[in-house]
């Protein structure tokens, strides 16, 4: 199939399940809360099962952050997260982390992808320790965390300098 056929029937394809929900919302009345839910959840095994089919593995990425933003608001809707501010930051915080390591996995096999993983990761668990515990000893997290990313920046630029590359490139 050429590459004008395929965008031609990926457009057709959400145009028609945008009309069909804009459709069903205002005749029958289904939550929108829903699209976000169930919607984000099959788009991102859609996205998921057609770029897996193919080789090389590419843009896997983008297909499990949607598939994880779909199961997050699928735990909002069935009440197994609060849904907030903090909460939200954090959970994407995390969702962009958690998305990395079946990325890298799966396809990409880039250690600074990686290791940008596993920084959202790590800020993202430091984010809801935060958010839902709330301890009293994250006095000293919540007034020195930036130390954390002078660190990773000086680790960054050394790598890059005894590398011999430029910092920042792939």
């Amino acid at each position: 199939m050429k590459k004008d056929n395929r965008a031609a029937l990926v457009t057709g394809i959400l145009l028609i399940a945008l009309g069909s929900f804009i459709l069903l919302k205002e005749l029958v009345g289904i939550d929108p809360f829903l699209f976000r839910s169930y919607g984000l959840v099959a788009l991102g095994i859609l996205w998921l099962a057609r770029v897996l089919t193919v080789r090389p593995r590419r843009r896997l990425y983008p297909g499990f952050l949607i598939l994880m933003l779909g199961l997050f608001y699928l735990g909002v809707e069935w009440d197994l997260v609060e849904l907030s501010r903090a909460t939200l930051v954090t959970a994407l915080i995390l969702i962009a982390g958690l998305a990395v390591f079946p990325s890298f996995l799966l396809g990409k096999k880039s250690l600074p992808f990686l290791a940008n993983g596993v920084v959202l990761t790590i800020t993202g668990i430091l984010f809801w320790l935060y958010v839902d515990m709330d301890f009293p000893s994250f006095y000293y997290l919540e007034t020195y965390w930036p130390v954390a990313l002078v660190i990773i920046g000086a680790a960054y630029l050394l790598q890059a300098t005894l590398s011999g590359r430029k910092p920042l490139n792939n």
